[in-house]
């Protein structure tokens, strides 16, 4: 059912790594939990969760890092929006400036949680999230196909992850062998205060 999709090659890619399983149906428009989710973007980021990955496990996983910022609690059952998407991968990824002016590119900005803006803009600052007729919907459910997308970038475009490389062209999956990427894309999650300091101009 991704045949001629817009995000077949994110499909593809990212069920060739093992990230989502291989399936004869990837269903795009059906949503995901946000444990489900987690465990797919700590897979993609090469971080071994102890345990049996349920989301007991995953939670622990999670709070043993700095992944969340203080004051940011999450249902792992509840169905992944489009704005905890953003959020998420944004933890991710190293942080840039001046991200305020993408907020004219989001027609319903002042729908997205507060907790939320600053990880907004800055995925859409890098072209990680793609907003659609300046609409972003942040509480509607995020799509398979948009969650595909999502990842697909991170790993393989030239938004940087934390610590950061700067290898280029080196993200392109379909030219380089798996342990070669896997080398070149694992970092530590206990990393991420580097992002401290960043201005948060979104508010």
């Amino acid at each position: 059912d991704m045949i001629g999709h817009d995000s077949e090659v994110s499909a593809v890619g990212l069920a060739e790594l093992g990230i989502f399983s291989k399936t004869e149906n990837f269903k795009p428009d059906s949503s995901m939990t946000v444990g489900g989710f987690l465990k797919a973007l700590m897979m993609a980021c090469h971080q071994k969760i102890k345990g049996s990955t349920s989301n007991a496990d995953l939670k622990a996983f999670i709070d043993s890092t700095n992944f969340l910022e203080e004051g940011v609690v999450i249902d792992y059952e509840a169905v992944l929006t489009n704005e905890l998407l953003a959020y998420f991968l944004s933890r991710t990824n190293e942080a840039v400036n001046n991200v305020a002016q993408y907020k004219l590119m989001i027609s319903d900005f002042d729908k997205i949680d507060a907790k939320y803006r600053e990880g907004v803009l800055q995925t859409v600052a890098v072209g990680i999230t793609e907003i659609k007729n300046f609409k972003f919907s942040p509480k509607s459910p995020a799509k398979r196909s948009d969650i595909a997308d999502g990842i697909y970038r991170l790993i393989n475009t030239g938004a940087r992850l934390v610590p950061l490389y700067d290898l280029g062209d080196l993200y392109v999956i379909t030219k380089i062998p798996q342990f070669i990427f896997q080398k070149f894309c694992h970092f530590r999650l206990q990393l991420l205060p580097v992002r401290a300091g960043v201005p948060r101009d979104s508010s």
